[in-house]
């Protein structure tokens, strides 16, 4: 199941949805890396998984942030990335999720807002490794 969560706009955390079991999540102050957060726990945050939004790879980082998706769990992933953001559609934009984490991501970590263009292709994410 998938499920639609409009962004928290206190720049600490942009909580996007959840897929699956997963809540996804983009957040601030964060190295020069863009990526974002899974995770099953919101008290455990750490004990989940991250992905780059520039390639597709897993970043784990600081000894945390280990978890890996199964076959099933990126299917679902990667329909997620691909459908439109119900976030924009209500203002008659059609963008996709991917697209807008890449906003958020942008909007969360001003200070590697070159390292994600606002125009930024979505890895293929079927080879994430």
């Amino acid at each position: 199941m998938i499920k639609i969560y409009e962004s928290d706009s206190l720049m600490e955390m942009a909580k996007l949805g959840k897929v699956g079991k997963y809540y996804i999540s983009i957040f601030s102050g964060e190295r020069a890396i863009p990526h974002l957060h899974f995770y099953t726990n919101e008290n455990d945050i750490k004990n989940g998984g991250a992905i780059r939004l520039d390639k597709a790879e897993y970043f784990p980082h600081g000894g945390n942030y280990t978890k890996k998706l199964n076959a099933n769990e990126l299917d679902e992933f990667i329909q997620w990335l691909n459908s439109y953001s119900q976030e924009y559609k209500v203002l008659n934009y059609e963008i996709t999720t991917y697209q807008n984490l890449c906003i958020l991501w942008r909007q969360n970590n001003p200070d590697f807002i070159k390292l994600l263009p606002y125009n930024a292709e979505q890895p293929d994410y079927t080879k994430l490794k």
